[in-house]
């Protein structure tokens, strides 16, 4: 994800929550902020309700966590 939309539309879910719904930076800062346990079983869905979007893996999560621009969005 080298050319990261951090304004995609974006979902933080695992298999019995939903900790957040929005834009992508949106999801990563609050994937961020889970527990370890958390963050292993939480996936980010990009795109709306109607999408079958991609899934990004944990790997892809923790490289997206690190991006400085994260936190200027």
């Amino acid at each position: 994800m080298n050319d990261t939309s951090w304004y995609v539309e974006a979902s933080l879910t695992s298999n019995m929550h939903v900790y957040c719904s929005g834009s992508l930076a949106q999801c990563v800062r609050r994937w961020a902020r889970l527990s370890e346990i958390q963050q292993a079983s939480a996936v980010i869905k990009l795109g709306g309700r109607t999408d079958a979007g991609d899934t990004l893996s944990h790997d892809e999560l923790v490289a997206l966590s690190k991006k400085p621009e994260l936190h200027k969005v």
